[in-house]
Parts: structure tokens; sequence; C-alpha cells
């Protein structure tokens, strides 16, 4: 089925709707870094109302500390741009309108070529994941650090 004409199948979607309907943040951008659309959930995760972000540097999303280093990294993703997958092993950061950061995983397509090229960025934050994840270390390293016999129950029926 893949590859089969979305109309061909029976569905009629509109391409703004699958954008929109995104559990992930979207963020399209132009070869400068430009932004050109954000989805809903961009606006919710970062802070901000789209037309506060669409026309302004891709690097407002990004923390302070790490906004030249995101140029230059664009720069080179400009040069040789290929679709990343999230989670592909990068600890990223986003940066809420109020300043706080966040841990984020990013997908990049390009689409197009050359002048015309545009940048396709699904932006996920995985704050919940990473709190959850640290909790579960340093549970496991209290228990492997006991010297003693550890038992442990659930809390609502105290069973073994």
């Amino acid at each position: 089925m893949l590859g089969t004409d979305l109309e061909e199948i029976g569905l009629a979607l509109d391409p703004a709707d699958l954008i929109e309907s995104s559990p992930d943040g979207i963020v399209v951008t132009d070869t400068s870094g430009t932004i050109l659309l954000v989805n809903r959930c961009t606006e919710t995760m970062f802070g901000y109302a789209r037309e506060e972000l669409v026309g302004r540097p891709v690097e407002v999303l990004v923390p302070d500390h790490l906004r030249g280093r995101h140029t230059a990294h664009r720069t080179r993703y400009r040069a040789e741009p290929l679709s990343r997958p999230m989670g592909s092993g990068l600890e990223l950061k986003g940066r809420h309108r109020d300043g706080t950061t966040f841990p984020v995983e990013i997908s990049l397509s390009p689409i197009g070529e050359g002048d015309d090229r545009t940048f396709f960025a699904a932006v996920r934050d995985v704050g919940r994941r990473v709190r959850a994840e640290a909790e579960s270390h340093a549970i496991r390293h209290v228990i492997d650090s006991a010297h003693d016999a550890l038992y442990m129950f659930e809390p609502d029926s105290l069973r073994l």
C-alpha cells in the first residue's frame, strides 16, 4: 500500500490537517533557517503563538548558549542534507518562550532541491521519559548498593 495515492484508497486528507494533527511539533524552515510553518503542538511545546515564530530564525527554539553551535550545525546539514530519524543518539534541548529548556528528540528531512529546498523537523518533548529513566536508574543504584536484603511490596495490596 506504500506509495499509493491517498485518494486512490479513499482517503481525502488535507496535508495541513495531517501537520496540525501530529502528536509531535512540526517546524518547516527554508535554507537560511527561517521558520516557514509550525503546527499547534509546536506552539504548545515552546510557548509561542505561530505568528511569533513564522519568519524568525529557528534558533529562537534553541537554548541561548547553544545558538551559535546550532547555526554551524544547520549550515553543515544544509550542505549534506540527509533524513535523520528521531532519537539518533543526540542529547538535544529545546527552549521554551519563558527561557526554560527541556530535552527533545528531532527528526529531520530535506524536501525539494537547491534553493527551493525546505527542511522538515518533527520535534518531540522527551522530558517525561528522561525523568522516568533517571528515577529508575536511581532506584536500581540504591537496590544494587544495598548490603542487606530488600523486600519490595506493591503499595496497594502489600503483596510481596
